[in-house]
């Protein structure tokens, strides 16, 4: 990994032992290592990890400050309370960046740049008194100062953080600056060190390149996968969810493809919104290739702590998952539910609603049938057999004038229907719905 002076950063094991080192040039470092292959920092994408990771670790803490470009401070003096003692706080931060395909170095101290300079440190310094004592055989490299002052350092025989601290503090400021001497002060809670606190945005949206254009909807899988990842690590530190989330497929020379995955309840499950992006995948034809793939999620919802039953409904969930995924597979527009409303008129009274999110049945029980004609057809009286009638319906006079007598029939089939005759046209029979 290069930096922006292309020097090198970091190296892999492969690359060091070619004598491949942090800091040369890289151009020494393809002399050494012809088939050494480098790749360039990304500033941008960098602090969206930080972020992502600073993020999660909100569950472990109220109080998180970035420390660019790699590091995340943790206030948690609360947070022992809760996940304490202090070692057991440790490993589970530990395994949940490394469960994120994250690698960190930990460190607990009482300050700041205490626990900044203890990373990697297998002990824990909880009082400063503690803390001064492990710093005493610290290298200096821990201090985090660039090469140019460690080496200066270093050029009058010191080697240790607790060497320096025993350096006249007159002559560290002549020799190294008042700024190195602040530092010092910090790390050891002598002065304050103010850091501001990090307000994770509540919207996500973040874009990714494929390593080569594609028409191929599969091979961009694996970038959804790494998005809806990330995002779930955000949501969870937000303790929220979303209902739904906007995807942008990105071509050269066309317009962006963009869909969206409708839930039907906040959720932070990345398998779930997998399962829905490959349902609109199955129907979908790109128009050209997909040069970059973007994932926009507009508004975090709180995740309700509601229980409205005693007993979990038994297939629940599996109702919700079939209804996204038809909603997915075959469009949202083509996917409702019937509801009632307030109206005398029969073809008024129901109502397009959310597949399956319920509605208040009718406060009239009596019999209606579910199938009703789009328009009521004429039909010959004399041809049916009265079951039940009549019931007058009639609505209110400033709206449409619909005075009915409504019967229930048995026509010659067997069919049982629902016929009225209007009282604008008396001797005209109409047949408006069919019961099952």
């Amino acid at each position: 990994m290069l930096d922006a002076a292309r020097r090198v950063l970091t190296v892999n094991p492969a690359a060091q032992d070619l004598g491949v080192v942090p800091g040369m040039p890289a151009g020494s470092a393809q002399a050494l290592a012809p088939a050494l292959r480098c790749l360039s920092r990304q500033p941008q994408a960098e602090r969206q990890a930080l972020e992502g990771l600073a993020a999660w670790s909100l569950r472990y803490s109220s109080w998180i400050c970035l420390a660019p470009p790699a590091a995340l401070l943790l206030e948690i003096g609360g947070s022992l309370k809760l996940f304490g003692p202090a070692e057991r706080l440790r490993r589970l931060v530990a395994e949940g960046l490394t469960g994120l395909g994250h690698r960190a170095r930990l460190g607990i101290a009482p300050t700041a740049r205490g626990a900044q300079v203890m990373s990697g440190n297998e002990s824990i310094a909880l009082d400063l008194h503690t803390l001064r004592q492990q710093l005493d055989n610290l290298p200096l490299e821990k201090l985090g100062w660039d090469v140019a002052t460690t080496r200066a350092i270093r050029a009058v025989g010191v080697r240790t953080i607790g060497e320096l601290l025993a350096l006249p503090r007159t002559g560290r400021n002549l020799r190294y600056g008042t700024q190195q001497s602040r530092e010092l002060d910090q790390l050891l809670g002598r002065v304050a060190d103010p850091r501001p606190a990090f307000r994770p945005p509540r919207r996500y949206r973040r874009r990714l390149e494929p390593a080569q254009e594609t028409r191929d909807s599969q091979a961009l899988v694996p970038g959804f996968e790494r998005l809806f990842h990330d995002l779930a690590v955000r949501l969870t530190g937000h303790d929220c969810g979303i209902t739904g989330l906007d995807i942008r497929l990105l071509h050269a020379h066309r317009a962006p493809t963009v869909f969206e995955l409708g839930l039907r309840a906040p959720s932070r499950d990345p398998a779930r919104w997998l399962a829905l992006l490959q349902e609109h995948f199955q129907r979908l034809a790109l128009p050209a290739e997909v040069r970059a793939i973007e994932l926009v999620a507009g508004h975090f919802v709180s995740l309700g702590r509601t229980q409205t039953q005693l007993w979990h409904e038994p297939g629940a969930q599996d109702e919700q998952d079939l209804l996204e995924r038809l909603a997915a597979r075959l469009g949202p527009s083509t996917l409702y539910g019937l509801g009632s409303c307030q109206s005398h008129a029969p073809e008024q009274a129901w109502t397009r609603t959310t597949a399956g999110a319920g509605h208040d049945a009718a406060a009239d029980a009596r019999p209606r049938p579910l199938w009703l004609l789009p328009t009521p057809e004429a039909i010959d009286y004399a041809q049916l057999q009265r079951l039940d009638g009549p019931e007058r319906l009639e609505t209110r006079w400033w709206g449409e004038d619909c005075r009915r007598d409504y019967y229930r029939a048995r026509d010659r089939q067997g069919r049982r229907l629902w016929v009225f005759r209007a009282h604008d046209q008396p001797g005209t029979w109409f047949v408006h719905g069919v019961f099952g």
